[in-house]
């Protein structure tokens, strides 16, 4: 007996990636990556008939053409520590990042504890939140 079939589609941006210094240029490049995040990729998943879109850095899109999302919260740093963050990017996060995890299928954490400060800021149900801790599992020596 056979099992499913799974394909991987890996999306990325043809445009470069800025990484300088430059204020100015640095919010150019957030907001890019934002009409990337909520723009380019749900029309690429979309195209590609996509069940399950992944995104590994807090933000998912937050409109759904068929799929669901799965996006990781690596922790609660811009809730607990705002005053780090720059106040634009902190805005993106909370009216954008929280509203599309609310919306997501499942948020990964990469503990326990991360599991539940995210979801004392957020609210967003435990059942939704899923610690996945990182690293290899215990290989056996031969």
């Amino acid at each position: 007996m056979e099992g499913p079939t799974y394909q991987f589609h890996f999306f990325d941006t043809s445009l470069p990636i800025y990484t300088g210094r430059n204020k100015f240029m640095l919010m150019l490049e957030h907001i890019r990556q934002q009409l990337w995040k909520q723009i380019m990729l749900p029309y690429k998943a979309w195209s590609k008939q996509c069940d399950i879109v992944y995104c590994n850095d807090y933000f998912a899109p937050y409109f759904h053409f068929g799929y669901k999302t799965v996006q990781v919260f690596h922790d609660a740093f811009f809730y607990e520590y705002p005053q780090y963050c720059n106040p634009i990017w902190l805005q993106l996060f909370k009216r954008i990042a929280v509203p599309a995890a609310r919306r997501s299928a499942y948020i990964i954490t990469p503990t326990e504890y991360a599991k539940q400060r995210v979801h004392l800021f957020t609210k967003i149900p435990l059942e939704k939140i899923v610690a996945i801790h990182q690293g290899p599992k215990t290989i056996q020596p031969a």
